[in-house]
């Protein structure tokens, strides 16, 4: 039972990290930047926190300038490429499911 809840919770939250990367990917940096919120560390101490410039690098890498990417932030950058294989191995997952069908 725990096994079938897992994998809901798994596919639930990878779809959601998958649209963040979507969202990133495919909107115009200005209709992004102007959705995401300021960080509060730069905006209250003047110090950027571990995430600043995550937003930025998501936006290169969906334009594939990957160096760029790990200039703005290298957490992000890594995130992304976990995000991306996490959804390629649902997407796996979900056709051997079907096969069996």
């Amino acid at each position: 039972m725990w096994k079938t809840a897992f994998k809901y919770v798994w596919v639930i939250y990878s779809v959601i990290a998958l649209l963040a990367v979507l969202y990133t990917a495919l909107l115009p940096e200005d209709v992004v930047t102007a959705s995401v919120p300021h960080c509060y560390s730069v905006k209250n101490f003047g110090k950027p926190c571990f995430m600043c410039g995550s937003t930025r690098s998501f936006m290169a890498m969906g334009d594939l300038k990957i160096h760029r990417a790990w200039a703005f932030n290298k957490i992000a950058f890594m995130l992304w490429i976990i995000i991306v294989a996490n959804s390629l191995l649902i997407l796996k997952s979900l056709i051997t499911k079907l096969k069996r069908i």
